[in-house]
């Protein structure tokens, strides 16, 4: 599923969302989820390069230990 940035004019803060097909804009259906305003807008996104294992490896491991996860058992 795709994930797309959503703007809200009201509050200034962005939030992304996840669509359950490209190209579906959900601005007329979602409220912010900082200030509860419907003035939210989709955003363009960067194209987002392919990385290499390693690194995709190294970006889940610190959202991982970010969100609390902690580490793998496979970790050494």
């Amino acid at each position: 599923m795709p994930l797309y940035p959503y703007h809200c004019r009201a509050c200034g803060e962005t939030t992304e969302i996840f669509a359950r097909t490209p190209g579906e804009d959900l601005a007329p259906k979602l409220l912010c989820a900082h200030c509860g305003s419907t003035e939210v807008e989709r955003r363009l996104s960067p194209p987002r390069l392919p990385a290499d294992d390693a690194a995709v490896l190294q970006m889940l491991r610190r959202r991982g230990e970010a969100e609390g996860l902690g580490r793998s058992p496979h970790d050494g």
